[in-house]
């Protein structure tokens, strides 16, 4: 049973009981409001889930292991920046999401914790290499 399916069961289920007078006003509209969060946290779940798959899937294409990539590019040169060579549409602070979900999932790292200034951050495919 897909989300859709169980969206239109749970709200024709809420219908029921209030056309059958088991549930008030009151309580039917704030079912449906519960009803609707969960079905936004599921839309938005499957959003970020198809998103970052589709990052993943071009940095596995895009990057070089050990080699440094900007999220914007700096000068002329594009080729060590993501945001411009993307291949799907999507801003800036999608892309920045979707990289710290995988830095989480240890699929990408970065080099914050070594620079004082933002704009030189690099992220660097494969998990952070261990301090030794």
């Amino acid at each position: 049973m897909s989300n859709s399916e169980l969206y239109r069961t749970d709200r024709q289920c809420a219908q029921q009981l209030f056309l059958n007078k088991r549930i008030n006003v009151k309580q039917y509209e704030a079912i449906l409001k519960r009803i609707e969060r969960e079905q936004n946290k599921v839309e938005k779940a499957e959003a970020t889930h198809q998103r970052n798959s589709a990052v993943s899937f071009f940095l596995g294409k895009f990057m070089a292991p050990g080699k440094g990539y900007s999220i914007k590019p700096f000068g002329k040169d594009r080729s060590t920046s993501l945001l411009p060579n993307l291949e799907v549409e999507m801003d800036r602070s999608d892309l920045l999401t979707s990289l710290q979900d995988l830095r989480d999932a240890g699929l990408v790292h970065n080099n914050a914790d070594q620079v004082n200034n933002s704009c030189q951050i690099r992220w660097f495919i494969g998990p952070k290499p261990s301090a030794e």
